[in-house]
């Protein structure tokens, strides 16, 4: 089911357009802003300029506008994999070993306090390497 909207246009608007012409040009405009807002997908809105999905998209980006970021987002990721992502970055978000010692170092200097780290030989140890170049 479709309805018509009668639209009001001064004559000198139409003397380079025809009815039709206007007609097209308003309703993808019309398209364009919804879609912008947020107040319709990009389908809808291809649907309401009459035109094809992809044709809306390239319309979109001659008038220098782009879908809503959540619409991209679900378009093109699949919801587990953004669960997965968000998850992730909720997990990068805290703090790491690195950042644990960190503090820890950052403690026992407030403290006055040394950390004895016995020497290794089977392998590096960048914590003596860490004390050498300090004690230097």
């Amino acid at each position: 089911m479709t309805r018509q909207i009668l639209i009001n246009v001064p004559e000198n608007l139409l003397a380079e357009n025809t009815d039709e012409t206007l007609g097209r040009e308003l309703c993808l405009l019309a398209a364009v802003k919804l879609c912008e807002l947020g107040r319709i997908s990009s389908d809808k809105a291809a649907e309401l300029a009459g035109i094809s999905p992809g044709e809306f998209l390239l319309a979109l980006e001659d008038y220098k506008v782009f879908p809503l970021a959540a619409e991209l987002v679900y378009s093109a990721v699949e919801p587990e994999i953004f669960q997965e992502f968000l998850a992730w970055r909720e997990q990068r978000l805290k703090s790491s070993l690195a950042d644990s010692f960190a503090e820890l170092r950052q403690i026992c200097a407030e403290e006055n306090y040394t950390i004895e780290v016995p020497p290794r030989y089977d392998r590096p140890n960048a914590f003596i390497d860490v004390l050498d170049e300090l004690s230097l």
